[in-house]
């Protein structure tokens, strides 16, 4: 899992309201992009004649929404999350954290570092819980109970919003019983901070 950027329609969604976004696309030749060519005439005509591309992602994107209504827990991986995390705050801290930094711009990373620790640990014991409602569902022949159910839906809407989570729009008030945010960077108008919502519970 890779940063998506900065530069196309989702950094809205992503971004400012916290919406799990996925960036897919076709590669070929270049194209005039952002350019008084980059129209309707010229996607018809030259860029994707017959929008056989267009179709193809269309259909690609139906699958993946099918096969996500399917799944009885979602494939998201937080465990994959949690070491993007960590790998982003060892390269932030190589630029602004070794003693080539002025000091001006010297940082103590040990609080991000401590929180990004603290979500490895935390997403694989969120992820052992998947392998157990497995475990339980395939021992009892196929049955989930009630309780099972209950839990099933619970870990999934923990899932679903996430990354809605770990936007700060209070401006750094946690609520009681989540891991205490970090202190927000500012973007825009909204603040925002890795804390680690909903992921410290017991089953």
């Amino acid at each position: 899992m890779a940063g998506l950027g900065s530069g196309s329609d989702f950094v809205a969604f992503l971004d400012l309201a916290g919406t799990s976004s996925l960036d897919m696309g076709f590669e070929g030749d270049p194209f005039p992009y952002h350019s008084c060519y980059d129209n309707f005439d010229w996607m018809s005509n030259h860029g994707d004649p017959g929008f056989q591309y267009h179709k193809a992602m269309g259909q690609i994107w139906a699958l993946l929404i099918l096969d996500m209504a399917d799944r009885p827990v979602l494939p998201l991986d937080l465990e994959v999350y949690a070491g993007e995390v960590t790998n982003y705050v060892s390269d932030l801290e190589k630029h602004y954290g070794g003693s080539k930094s002025p000091k001006s711009q010297a940082l103590n990373f040990q609080p991000l570092k401590a929180a990004a620790e603290q979500f490895v640990i935390q997403a694989r014991i969120f992820k052992n819980w998947e392998t157990a409602w497995s475990k339980a569902v395939t021992d009892s022949g196929g049955f989930e109970s009630l309780t099972l159910a209950n839990q099933r839906m619970d870990h999934n809407s923990r899932m679903a919003t996430f990354e809605s989570d770990l936007l700060d729009i209070d401006g750094g008030v946690s609520p009681p019983l989540f891991l205490p945010p970090l202190s927000p960077l500012s973007f825009s108008s909204i603040s925002y901070s890795p804390t680690i919502h909903h992921l410290s519970f017991k089953r």
